[in-house]
């Protein structure tokens, strides 16, 4: 048989709405970023899942939590592989710096 897998991003983080590269740093759901989650869940509230996978990062977690009332009966699996791509040192900074570093380096090339 076939598998279907759904990818999933939280919704709108503190770091997203100031523009920080948030890379695998928690970061907490804003206001728009629950309500985003919300209208996830009821839009999968429907859907079947024979499991269910979450980062281990917060802001993975706060979406899931909107998601999860709908599933109660899915296993679900918390696995840090999954997480967002690190960002190394460049976690916490403005997008605006690290595109400018990404400007820079392709100037040299």
């Amino acid at each position: 048989g076939s598998e279907t897998v759904i990818n999933l991003t939280s919704g709108e983080t503190l770091a997203n709405k100031s523009g920080l590269l948030q890379g695998q740093q928690g970061g907490e759901l804003t206001e728009l970023g629950l309500k985003q989650a919300e209208l996830l869940g009821s839009r999968l509230s429907k859907v079947t899942f024979d499991e269910i996978y979450i980062s281990d990062l917060s802001r993975t977690i706060q979406t899931s939590e909107k998601i999860l009332p709908y599933h109660k009966s899915t296993p679900i699996i918390y696995e840090k592989r999954i997480r967002e791509k690190s960002g190394g040192v460049l976690e916490g900074k403005s997008m605006n710096f690290v595109k400018s570093l990404a400007e820079v380096k392709i100037k040299i090339i």
